[in-house]
Protein backbone atom coordinates (compact mmCIF):
# COMPACT_ATOMS: atom_id res chain seq x y z
CA UNK A 1 0.00 0.00 0.00
CA UNK A 2 1.32 3.48 -0.92
CA UNK A 3 0.82 4.89 2.57
CA UNK A 4 2.92 2.09 4.03
CA UNK A 5 5.72 2.86 1.53
CA UNK A 6 5.74 6.51 2.58
CA UNK A 7 5.87 5.64 6.29
CA UNK A 8 8.58 3.01 5.70
CA UNK A 9 10.69 5.51 3.74
CA UNK A 10 10.52 8.02 6.60
CA UNK A 11 12.14 5.60 9.06
CA UNK A 12 15.91 5.30 8.52
CA UNK A 13 17.27 1.83 7.75
CA UNK A 14 20.48 2.77 9.57
CA UNK A 15 21.90 5.73 11.49
CA UNK A 16 25.46 5.92 12.71
CA UNK A 17 28.29 7.93 14.13
CA UNK A 18 31.56 6.37 12.94
CA UNK A 19 35.07 7.05 14.24
CA UNK A 20 37.94 7.86 11.82
CA UNK A 21 39.24 4.28 12.10
CA UNK A 22 35.88 2.72 11.19
CA UNK A 23 34.78 1.76 14.69
CA UNK A 24 31.12 2.40 15.44
CA UNK A 25 30.67 5.15 18.01
CA UNK A 26 26.87 4.86 18.13
CA UNK A 27 23.90 4.05 15.94
CA UNK A 28 21.44 1.37 14.93
CA UNK A 29 20.82 -0.85 11.92
CA UNK A 30 24.58 -1.35 11.41
CA UNK A 31 26.00 -4.87 11.35
CA UNK A 32 29.60 -3.74 10.68
CA UNK A 33 31.86 -1.01 9.30
CA UNK A 34 35.14 -1.75 7.53
CA UNK A 35 37.83 0.89 7.01
CA UNK A 36 39.10 -0.25 3.58
CA UNK A 37 41.63 2.51 2.73
CA UNK A 38 42.41 6.13 3.57
CA UNK A 39 39.02 7.84 3.58
CA UNK A 40 37.10 4.72 2.46
CA UNK A 41 34.56 2.88 4.58
CA UNK A 42 32.09 0.07 3.84
CA UNK A 43 28.93 0.12 5.94
CA UNK A 44 26.91 -3.10 6.22
CA UNK A 45 23.32 -2.68 7.37
CA UNK A 46 20.96 -5.11 9.07
CA UNK A 47 18.04 -3.73 7.02
CA UNK A 48 17.52 -3.30 3.29
CA UNK A 49 18.33 -0.19 1.25
CA UNK A 50 16.65 0.15 -2.14
CA UNK A 51 19.71 0.07 -4.48
CA UNK A 52 17.75 1.82 -7.27
CA UNK A 53 16.71 4.77 -5.10
CA UNK A 54 18.89 5.16 -2.01
CA UNK A 55 18.84 8.24 0.18
CA UNK A 56 22.08 8.38 2.15
CA UNK A 57 23.17 11.51 3.96
CA UNK A 58 26.78 11.69 5.18
CA UNK A 59 28.32 14.47 7.24
CA UNK A 60 32.05 14.41 8.03
CA UNK A 61 33.51 15.71 11.25
CA UNK A 62 35.68 18.80 10.78
CA UNK A 63 37.98 19.74 13.66
CA UNK A 64 39.00 23.06 12.12
CA UNK A 65 36.43 25.37 10.52
CA UNK A 66 37.53 26.20 7.00
CA UNK A 67 38.99 22.73 6.35
CA UNK A 68 36.54 21.32 3.77
CA UNK A 69 36.07 17.64 3.09
CA UNK A 70 34.43 16.13 0.02
CA UNK A 71 32.11 13.21 0.76
CA UNK A 72 30.53 10.67 -1.54
CA UNK A 73 28.71 7.36 -1.24
CA UNK A 74 27.97 4.39 -3.45
CA UNK A 75 25.54 1.53 -2.97
CA UNK A 76 27.20 -1.89 -3.15
CA UNK A 77 24.13 -4.04 -2.48
CA UNK A 78 20.74 -3.99 -0.77
CA UNK A 79 22.55 -4.19 2.58
CA UNK A 80 25.78 -2.22 2.12
CA UNK A 81 27.22 1.03 0.85
CA UNK A 82 30.56 2.81 0.75
CA UNK A 83 31.46 6.23 2.10
CA UNK A 84 34.44 8.07 0.61
CA UNK A 85 35.97 11.16 2.23
CA UNK A 86 38.58 13.26 0.42
CA UNK A 87 40.40 16.54 0.88
CA UNK A 88 40.14 19.27 -1.76
CA UNK A 89 43.16 17.81 -3.59
CA UNK A 90 41.25 14.54 -4.09
CA UNK A 91 43.26 12.42 -1.65
CA UNK A 92 41.42 10.07 0.69
CA UNK A 93 41.45 11.27 4.29
CA UNK A 94 40.35 9.40 7.38
CA UNK A 95 37.63 11.25 9.26
CA UNK A 96 34.90 10.60 11.76
CA UNK A 97 31.45 10.98 10.17
CA UNK A 98 27.76 10.55 10.78
CA UNK A 99 25.25 9.08 8.33
CA UNK A 100 21.58 8.35 7.89
CA UNK A 101 20.40 5.81 5.29
CA UNK A 102 16.83 5.57 4.04
CA UNK A 103 15.22 3.13 1.63
CA UNK A 104 12.99 5.15 -0.68
CA UNK A 105 10.25 3.51 -2.75
CA UNK A 106 11.22 2.56 -6.31
CA UNK A 107 8.56 4.74 -7.88
CA UNK A 108 6.81 8.00 -7.22
CA UNK A 109 3.83 7.84 -4.91
CA UNK A 110 0.49 9.37 -5.85
CA UNK A 111 -0.99 11.94 -3.53
CA UNK A 112 -4.69 12.25 -2.91
CA UNK A 113 -4.70 15.17 -5.40
CA UNK A 114 -3.54 15.29 -9.01
CA UNK A 115 0.14 16.08 -8.40
CA UNK A 116 2.71 13.33 -8.28
CA UNK A 117 4.40 13.19 -4.91
CA UNK A 118 7.82 12.09 -3.84
CA UNK A 119 8.40 11.26 -0.20
CA UNK A 120 8.46 14.87 0.93
CA UNK A 121 6.51 16.78 -1.68
CA UNK A 122 5.75 17.50 -5.32
CA UNK A 123 8.21 16.57 -8.04
CA UNK A 124 8.82 18.27 -11.38
CA UNK A 125 6.12 17.39 -13.94
CA UNK A 126 7.17 15.09 -16.77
Amino acid sequence: MAGDSVNQARIPVAVGSINFDGTIRSGYGISSVTHTADGSYTINCTGTINPQNPIIIVSPYTASPGTPKIVGYGVLSANSFTVTIQNTQGSGVDSAFAFTAYSAPSSKLKSSGNAEQGIDGPTDPK
